[in-house]
């Protein structure tokens, strides 16, 4: 008896069915198939393979609706957690510019922390040569937001330099 090949119109793949064990396992041929392609075809046969499993488990089979909805979802975040987007990647490394000689900057970090409803405020303020001319950490025993604690570190940091004289 001679087996029949089940071609998929679509994408040209050629199924050929093997014998192994009670089950059949189709090889898949791939020739004519883009890496887009191929990865769907396999997502799909994952997918079929997954359903069956929970079906022998006796849990409700899925529809074919389902199944390809599942697939579609699980091969974009593969895809998402794997590939990098081609786009230009531009440089976004940030690097500390030293203020004018004789002048000073006053940089200012914010902090909440929701478990204590609490705000903590950090202060450096380094001269033209990075020095560090004063510095400050300040425990604020109120809840703020982030855009707020940021304003505060800011307040903070000005009246700071102002009370040490910079």
């Amino acid at each position: 008896m001679r087996r029949r090949r089940a071609v998929d119109i679509v994408c040209g793949a050629v199924l050929r069915p093997v014998k192994s064990g009670l089950h059949p396992v189709f090889r898949l041929s791939v020739k004519h198939m883009d890496d887009e392609l191929l990865g769907l075809v396999i997502m799909v046969a994952w997918c079929i393979w997954f359903n069956r499993n929970v079906v022998r488990q006796g849990k409700t089979r899925q529809s074919t609706t389902e199944i390809l909805r599942k697939d579609e979802y699980l091969l974009e975040e593969f895809q998402t957690a794997n590939f990098k987007l081609a786009c230009h990647e531009t440089s976004n490394t940030v690097q500390w510019i030293p203020p004018a000689q004789s002048w000073y900057k006053i940089n200012t970090n914010g902090a909440t922390f929701v478990n204590t409803q609490s705000a903590r405020v950090g202060i450096i303020i380094p001269d033209y040569k990075g020095q560090v001319e004063a510095a400050l950490s300040k425990d604020l025993p109120i809840p703020l937001g982030p855009m707020e604690i940021e304003e505060k570190a800011l307040e903070e940091g000005v009246l700071f330099a102002w009370d040490i004289g910079v």
